[in-house]
């Protein structure tokens, strides 16, 4: 009788759990059987494993073998135990010589021949092995680049089963750095979109530029053809880099969603676009098995929603969890997963649904009653949480299309240094945007002058607008100023934010 056994690890939603392989060997009729909550993909696993090993030229074991993924009570998913299971079961039947060692973990999937196949979610299990200090891991080759970007995890990658035993059967194992963590997070990314390429509209651009350097929710609202989608496809072009702990975070996301393009890190914002036919689960998240949903994979970054009164009731609903409070809570009956979601959101629309009310070219067809369906459509709730509402504009003379004297690179300055001077102001408070304050940071780390709070005082008594507003009003006008280096809060500042609060007014 022969037994032995490997750390290793399941991913849950985008985060990992250790799981311990053990394999025994003994006497009686052949036969192989995986224990211990596997799922469907796992017990598919008894073929690969025996043809890869077959492959490799070793001799799959003639015995009676058990293999036990504990702990039991939870749920095993993917194929990323191919690796363990495999070299588990040459050891325990003595086929090849390794000593069971508790610092190193395993994950990978096997093909056929015995090639290691990359995994989703490198990029947790390497973080999952620096937080329980397993001191190496071994993983397929494709995704040494990602797992790197873990400080504290030794990552050594194998190509095939027979180097990962190779590996194994040395004493000192040796780890590699595979990737120079510094030059990935520089890289520079070239957009051929560039906002000088969008006629006139500059004041559309200016509440767009606010909404970028202080991560608030923008509202852009014009008649069709007017540019409001040519306009969001230039954000890409002026958000800011992500630094490096957000890259772990939003690599760590498209990691354990099987979405990095060669296994390279994310190293630029997200910028997330879904149709407006997609359901609750694919926006918030679900599905079996559990998979990150567009406001998590916009974690750090944009969700536009291009039209937003065509998506359905229940997909505007479901966002209020996560523009509020920057994270998913889904229940299932194996658990409850957070998945992490602070995102700003840019939504365009059209005024009515023949897109002409208040055009000053073309009349709107539509009754009362149909402008009143199809507003209603956003609710208020939702409508409360958007800081800045801003109108694209028709250009009307021929000699306007010209393009902008302003590029992207001139804005993305801007952006950059305002987004600076939050990061240094809100520091104490944890936080690195104006639109994450509340009420009690904003009264502690900014000041308003006199005059602005008279214009505001005078502005509450005339719209009879909310505290939610109030405090909303105050967040913008901040980022105006941060734009501008001032200190303080003065009367222009609190006048723009205004503005932008009142382009409800149509409504």
């Amino acid at each position: 009788m022969g037994f032995f056994c490997i750390r290793s690890f399941s991913i849950f939603g985008i985060e990992c759990v250790p799981v311990t392989v053990e394999v025994q060997s003994s006497n009686g009729y052949p036969s192989l059987s995986i224990v211990g909550l596997p799922d469907k993909s796992i017990c598919e696993s008894t073929d690969r494993v025996r043809s890869a090993i077959i492959s490799s030229g070793f001799r799959f074991p003639l015995k009676r073998i058990t293999v036990n993924l504990t702990p039991a009570n939870i749920p095993k998913r993917g194929p990323m135990f191919d690796l363990p299971i495999a070299v588990g079961i040459l050891a325990a039947s003595g086929e090849v010589e390794i000593k069971t060692r508790f610092d190193v973990a395993l994950v990978g999937e096997l093909s056929l021949s015995g090639r290691l196949l990359p995994i989703g979610g490198a990029t947790a299990v390497a973080a999952g092995c620096a937080d329980k200090e397993i001191k190496y891991l071994v993983l397929p080759c494709e995704n040494a680049k990602e797992a790197s970007l873990i400080k504290n995890a030794l990552i050594i990658a194998a190509d095939s089963l027979t180097q990962c035993l190779n590996i194994l059967s040395n004493d000192e194992l040796d780890a590699k750095k595979y990737v120079n963590k510094e030059a990935g997070l520089k890289t520079q990314v070239h957009f051929e979109a560039d906002l000088h390429e969008v006629m006139g509209n500059e004041l559309a651009k200016r509440s767009l530029e606010v909404s970028i350097a202080g991560g608030h929710n923008l509202l852009l609202i014009g008649s069709p053809g007017v540019g409001k989608t040519m306009l969001a496809s230039r954000i890409p072009s002026v958000l800011p880099p992500l630094n490096e702990h957000e890259v772990l975070e939003v690599t760590k996301i498209y990691s354990a969603a099987g979405m990095l393009e060669g296994g390279h890190p994310v190293t630029r914002r997200p910028f997330r676009a879904p149709s407006h036919t997609i359901s609750e689960a694919g926006m918030i998240g679900g599905g079996s098995p559990l998979r990150p949903g567009e406001v998590t994979l916009s974690h750090n970054g944009v969700l536009f929603m291009d039209e937003i009164p065509l998506f359905r009731s229940n997909v505007l609903e479901a966002l209020r969890e996560p523009i509020e409070e920057g994270r998913v809570r889904i229940a299932r009956a194996s658990g409850t997963y957070i998945f992490p979601s602070r995102f700003f959101m840019i939504a365009s629309m059209n005024p009515c649904p023949c897109g002409f009310r208040g055009d000053d070219d073309k009349e709107c067809l539509c009754t009362e009653d149909k402008v009143r369906r199809y507003l209603s459509k956003i609710s208020g709730p939702i409508l409360d949480r958007i800081d800045i509402c801003s109108r694209v504009m028709r250009v009307k003379k021929l000699d306007e299309f010209k393009c902008s004297k302003e590029s992207s690179s001139e804005m993305f300055g801007r952006i950059l240094s305002a987004r600076e001077i939050q990061r240094k102001r809100l520091a104490s408070a944890n936080i690195t945007l104006n639109s994450q304050m509340n009420s009690a940071i904003f009264g502690l780390l900014c000041e308003v002058t006199p005059a602005a709070m008279k214009i505001l005082s005078s502005a509450y008594e005339k719209f009879r607008l909310s505290m939610r507003s109030i405090s909303r009003i105050l967040c913008v006008a901040m980022t105006i100023a941060d734009l501008e280096a001032a200190e303080k809060i003065d009367s222009k500042h609190i006048c723009e934010a205004i503005s932008y609060r009142m382009g409800f007014g149509w409504w």
